[in-house]
Formats: structure tokens, C-alpha cells, sequence
């Protein structure tokens, strides 16, 4: 049976644009200490592959809170349209549940989750 394997959680600092609100980016490239990777509905499983990316702030005790999808990159390989709002979705509520170490003060980061579909 064919499955999505999340193949890599890659990690970088984020940019603040000028007049938001968010804290600066994060100054160490800490992995998480706990992550929780997407669940897609499995009948969109078989039709894609790409990347999603969320910038969310981390608080100083390492929680992920004010996750946003910042970019999509998704290709159907099935021919069929691709729903990327279940991957979005399932990117959003997988990374409010990740924990970072602790950090000195709230900071922005980007959290890229890549999709591939295994044969």
C-alpha cells in the first residue's frame, strides 16, 4: 500500500516583516524536543508530494503557539486535484503540539514539512 512519509521536518529562523507584531526570529537552530509529525486524510495520501511550511512563535518555555502557513509547494501525482488545505491542515494542527528547549525570549521559526508518496 502506498503511503506519505514525512521525510523531513527542516528547521530555520523566520523574518518578521515590518509592522507585525511577532517577536524577532529565533537565534539557535535548537531541534525540537518533541515533534509530532502531519496526519492527511488517507484518501488524499496517495496524491502528492512537495512541502508545507508554517512559521509559528515559540514561547519561552519551548510551547508553539500562532502556527501560519507561510508557503505550499504540493504536485499531484495522481492526476487529481490536490487538496492542499488537508495538507495545511493536518501541518497546523500537528505543529501546536511540538515542544522546542526553552528559549530566552519568544521567537519566530519555520517548520517545512516535506511529503513524498512511497511506492
Amino acid at each position: 500500500m502506498n503511503r506519505v512519509l514525512l521525510i523531513a521536518l527542516a528547521l530555520s529562523s523566520a523574518s518578521c516583516r515590518a509592522g507585525e507584531e511577532l517577536p524577532g526570529p529565533c537565534k539557535d537552530a535548537s531541534r525540537p524536543v518533541e515533534s509530532i509529525a502531519p496526519v492527511v486524510p488517507a484518501m488524499t495520501e496517495m496524491q502528492v508530494r512537495g512541502s508545507v511550511v508554517a512559521t509559528v512563535v515559540v514561547e519561552e518555555d519551548g510551547r508553539v503557539t500562532n502556527p501560519v502557513i507561510t508557503g505550499a509547494q504540493l504536485e499531484g501525482l495522481d492526476r487529481g486535484r490536490v487538496d492542499n488545505a488537508a495538507y495545511e491542515r493536518a501541518a497546523l494542527i500537528a505543529v501546536v503540539k511540538w515542544r522546542f528547549p526553552p528559549v530566552p525570549s519568544r521567537c519566530t521559526r519555520k517548520v517545512t514539512f516535506d511529503f513524498q508518496r512511497l511506492d
